[in-house]
């Protein structure tokens, strides 16, 4: 009867409903940078915390991207705040220096994530590698929604299409061409 009891909380703690937050923090910041990043985030006191690890980095990214630029730390976090039905993606970055807003942006869609307040951020630049993968598991937990890892997978290389891509056209533009292809597609 216990072991039920301390189960059935954690069940319901994943229906997410409109204006929920869920909070990603990298594994590797310290106690003081997590609460740093929460209070920039504003997140309430109640938000469901989820922590994402370099090693779920690599496993996600590690077939697209060099190790070098995954690193060996996971330190990009972030937040997610459900939002209405048919309200549509906004993210927005600080401290990110590889991925842009709209590249993230992108990926989440492609993942499935379509209603959602996104912000992604760290303590100090780095590539943002770690947060995609930190925004899709809290949007899994959040909603009872399983990504299919095909998804996942297709959403992260994605990503780092377009994030190569702009190096040599720019990110505006190659932003531009992967919406573009996804309309074509559609």
């Amino acid at each position: 009867m216990v072991l039920m009891m301390s189960i059935i909380p954690m069940v319901a703690k994943a229906d997410a409903s409109v204006g929920d937050v869920i909070v990603t923090l990298g594994e590797d910041l310290s106690e003081e940078q997590k609460q740093k990043l929460v209070d920039e985030m504003e997140a309430p006191e109640n938000a469901m915390t989820v922590t994402v690890s370099n090693e779920e980095e690599h496993k996600y990214l590690g077939n697209y991207i060099s190790k070098a630029l995954i690193g060996t730390r996971a330190l990009s976090s972030s937040s997610i705040t459900i939002g209405e039905k048919d309200a549509g993606l906004s993210v927005e970055t600080k401290n990110i220096n590889w991925v842009t807003d709209e590249m993230y942006a992108n990926a989440l869609i492609t993942a499935g994530v379509k209603d959602a307040d996104v912000y992604v951020t760290a303590p100090m630049e780095v590539s943002g590698t770690a947060a995609l993968t930190g925004l899709i598991k809290a949007y899994e937990l959040s909603t009872d929604e399983v990504i299919p890892e095909e998804q996942k997978q297709v959403a992260n290389e994605e990503l780092v299409t377009t994030a190569k891509l702009s190096d040599s056209i720019g990110a505006d533009k190659a932003t531009e061409l992967m919406t573009k292809i996804k309309d074509e597609i559609a």
